[in-house]
């Protein structure tokens, strides 16, 4: 589950979440990274700790850990929002 995300970092284990607006997105998590498939590309972010919470970003894309789900930033532009763990 999300919620323990950063309490199991060394952990790997793989995600899929349903967006808002029907997108599936897949995140394979590892130690400090997390490799995102998304539904027209695929790419690998590294963990950033930030004063609004650890997210994992690179220069284009950025996953925020929201509550119970994660959303998906393209730069300033949310791509993939209110996206929920499972089926």
């Amino acid at each position: 589950m999300l919620a323990v995300l950063s309490s199991v970092a060394c952990e790997r284990h793989t995600t899929t979440y349903r967006c808002e607006g029907g997108g599936v997105i897949t995140a394979k998590y590892s130690s400090g990274a997390v490799h995102l498939q998304l539904p027209d590309t695929a790419v690998d972010l590294l963990q950033v700790h930030s004063p609004d919470g650890d997210r994992y970003g690179d220069d284009t894309y950025t996953l925020w850990p929201k509550g119970t789900g994660v959303l998906v930033q393209r730069g300033d532009v949310i791509v993939y929002r209110n996206c929920i763990a499972g089926s």
